[in-house]
């Protein structure tokens, strides 16, 4: 229950910023913490997400280094309405899990507002063979639905194949630029020498 839980996550997080601190992030953001908890987690039977338990289970075992490639982005600068950041993931290894989640920390909306999102980023994945993933459409054929409502959007490739992957984070709708954001990307590494995980440009 929550008695347990809040105490739970308040632990990890200072794990996570203990660990990001010594490992280059000095100052590692909010939204790098929220992206990496929520990254990790596992479904426990209930969807991805669900109003029951969230995202799952957190499980910090599964973002740090060891068998899986963990990449963790965190871009101050950040982007303005019409604008995209476009990476090439290099080195993904096949028949295990892809995932990818991205949050920013929102402007705030006010009072009256209808929808609570200000600042609107989408993700978006292409896998080698052209197939396309948008952030949160968690059903077939994965591509069809844009979420425009929440500051977190997650895509999971359950059994990815092998090869180099698209991931392009694009600033949809940002009326109170720039808006900030946080990466945290989980895969099954291939060997792939000379090569960095990641390449990203505008």
């Amino acid at each position: 229950g929550t008695s347990m839980a809040t105490p739970h996550i308040a632990g990890l997080v200072a794990v996570l910023r203990e660990y990001y601190r010594t490992h280059n992030i000095n100052n590692p953001s909010a939204a790098l913490i929220k992206a990496t908890l929520i990254n990790s987690a596992r479904e426990i039977g209930y969807g991805t997400p669900s109003n029951a338990a969230g995202w799952g289970r957190v499980d910090l075992s599964t973002v740090f280094p060891g068998k899986k490639e963990v990449i963790a982005k965190d871009e101050a600068t950040g982007l303005a309405s019409g604008q995209s950041i476009n990476c090439r993931i290099n080195n993904v290894g096949g028949n295990a899990q892809f995932k990818a989640t991205l949050v920013w920390s929102d402007t705030p909306a006010v009072i009256p507002s209808i929808k609570n999102i200000v600042n609107d980023l989408d993700l978006v994945i292409t896998d080698p063979q052209g197939n396309v993933y948008k952030g949160n459409d968690f059903t077939a054929p994965f591509d069809n639905a844009r979420d425009d409502t929440n500051n977190v959007e997650q895509i999971i490739i359950p059994s990815a194949m092998s090869g180099g992957y698209g991931l392009k984070v694009t600033g949809t709708n940002v009326p109170i630029p720039n808006q900030g954001y946080a990466l945290v990307i989980t895969y099954d590494k291939a060997s792939i020498n000379g090569q960095v995980p990641m390449v990203c440009r505008p």
